[in-house]
This record gives structure tokens, sequence and C-alpha cells, in this order.
């Protein structure tokens, strides 16, 4: 019999034997902060935006106030500087956080490893030019750490 509970940017699977005893745990991780149905994306002139993100963007005014509140309203996070998004990439090298330095825009992380940079951005214009930058393939609201474990 196979177990299957999805929790939020984690898939995890228990196939347990017909003593009830989990013989296998199987953990896939996702790279996206939208789930579900709110996954598909809507596209900009660049890289794609997901659905969530241009949400807010799309009721989030000009200025950056209201764009931070109504990213508050819709559960993502923010800074003291704006929205906290993450540009997912392809082909990012270290030489390429300049490319990031928008105004607008503050870098939080940026790792070449991961293909991944965070970026507080102030403003939804800020999004967009983030999503132009070549090596940008997708942009989401950002995630943050998130950790899994299991104790005895």
């Amino acid at each position: 019999m196979a177990l299957t509970r999805l929790i939020p940017g984690v898939a995890l699977m228990l196939a347990l034997a017909g003593t009830g005893c989990a013989q296998s745990v199987s953990v896939v991780t996702t790279n996206s902060s939208d789930t579900a149905a709110a996954d598909h994306e809507r596209s900009e002139a660049g890289a794609a935006i997901s659905a969530r993100l241009a949400d807010v963007m799309d009721h989030g005014a000009a200025s950056g106030d209201a764009f931070r509140s109504a990213a508050v309203e819709a559960g993502l996070r923010t800074d003291g500087h704006g929205v906290l998004v993450d540009a997912l990439t392809r082909g990012l090298q270290a030489g390429d956080r300049g490319r990031f330095a928008v105004p607008g825009a503050s870098v939080v992380s940026f790792s070449a490893k991961y293909q991944r940079v965070t970026v507080s951005a102030a403003t939804p214009a800020v999004v967009r030019r983030i999503a132009q930058i070549s090596v940008v393939r997708r942009v989401e609201a950002a995630v943050g750490a998130t950790t899994f474990g299991i104790s005895n």
C-alpha cells in the first residue's frame, strides 16, 4: 500500500508493507514557490513570471508601499526594501552578479551553483526588469529556506 502526502514544495511518499512498517521513504523537493493550480505562468517580455507573483504585481500599484502591502496580503515574503523574489536562472556565473544591480533592486542572495538569485524588488517594474536579464528563465515569489526533519 502506498500513502502519498503533499506538502507545499515537498512531495513525500511512504511505501508501507502489510505489517504497517515503513520500508522506504522518498522525498522529492520542487523549486517552485507557487503551489498546485497557481503554478501556471504568465510571460512578460523576457522570462516567465509566476502567476502568483504576477497577480500581486497587478494588484500592487507602482509605488513600493502599495506593492509590499499587496504582497503581505497575499502571504508573500517582504523585507524593509521590497518584495522578495527568486530569479531562477540558466547559465548564471559569478560575474553576472552586477547584472542584478538594477535601480530599486537589492540582491539578497546570489548562487551560481544553484542557479538562483534572490532579490528584494521595490516595485513591479523592478520585477519586470529582473525578468528581462538574459540568464533569468523564471521569476517567482521567494520561499526562503525550508527544513524537513524526522525525529524518533
